[in-house]
């Protein structure tokens, strides 16, 4: 998103799978449902904590800015899909409202929510995912 933003590249669709553009609610705050977290969340947090050695305290930080990416996506002409894990509630009402963007910022992005998943539906539901990626391809 940031490349498309900023280098003006010709893309005529992005697609964004759980990412933050700026800070949430609590909705959307945690890794995986405690289901799949009992099955993975030893194996992922593993993964996590062995990249680790890899990332420096500046880096450490940077992530953890609570920064507002929006620009981003009123900086690009492409076509914005955003995918989020339905955090278990099929039908929780305020799952665009908790992601704390103007409104003019999600009248740009297509929502598509995988269903049993948090932020990590590559591993929680990767089926429906690639259903949903595959659907905003082919469109």
């Amino acid at each position: 998103m940031e490349l498309l933003s900023s280098l003006r590249l010709q893309c005529n669709k992005c697609i964004l799978v759980d990412s933050i553009l700026k800070p949430t609610e609590v909705f959307y705050r945690n890794l995986m449902l405690p289901v799949n977290m009992d099955d993975y969340g030893e194996q992922v947090l593993s993964m996590i904590k062995e990249e680790d050695q890899y990332y420096g305290d500046s880096l450490k930080k940077y992530m953890q800015r609570e920064d507002d990416f929006t620009n981003y996506i009123k900086n690009t002409n492409a076509r914005i899909y955003g995918i989020y894990g339905d955090r278990g509630y099929a039908n929780y009402n305020n799952r665009i409202k908790d992601l704390c963007l103007p409104e003019d910022i999600c009248q740009r992005i297509t929502f598509r929510f995988v269903k049993n998943s948090c932020h990590m539906p590559m591993i929680e539901n990767p089926l429906e995912l690639a259903d949903i990626v595959k659907s905003i391809i082919d469109d």
